[in-house]
């Protein structure tokens, strides 16, 4: 019985180390306290004739320069709307705006972040819309 409690206090002790050092990689990999832009709030999407509406709240940081909108109705293909010129007096400016040319009858996810001044996305912030089309 002895053996026994030996070698699973061992086992344990081993598996102990092991965790531990997996959680010190993650660790050291969010050392450099990198502190992200902020993220859009209280995203709002409409649907209109092949286009789509978006609105959202900004961030109140002085982190964020830009907006990055990513779509899509088909993983496949991602589209892009980067708005980097909406930085002013220390606030981005841009609160909403319109994607137009979805021809598709599909339901589109728009993905928002912001940038800061090296690029780095913010945590996203998603919504659906499924635009209507014309009829021919």
């Amino acid at each position: 019985m002895k053996k026994y409690l030996i070698f699973f206090g061992v086992i344990g002790i081993i598996a102990s180390a092991v965790s531990c050092g997996r959680m010190n990689d993650i660790h050291d990999k969010y050392r450099n306290e990198t502190i992200y832009s902020g993220k859009v709030a209280n995203l709002r999407s409409y649907a209109g004739i092949e286009r789509a509406y978006l609105a959202w709240d900004n961030p109140v940081d002085y982190k964020s320069k830009s907006i990055l909108i990513e779509y899509y109705a088909y993983e496949d293909t991602v589209y892009k709307a980067l708005f980097d010129d909406v930085f002013v007096n220390g606030r981005i400016t841009l609160d909403s705006t319109v994607i137009e040319g979805l021809v598709h009858n599909a339901a589109y996810t728009f993905n928002v972040y912001t940038l800061d001044a090296d690029s780095n996305k913010s945590i996203t912030v998603s919504t659906m819309v499924t635009p209507m089309t014309r009829s021919t």
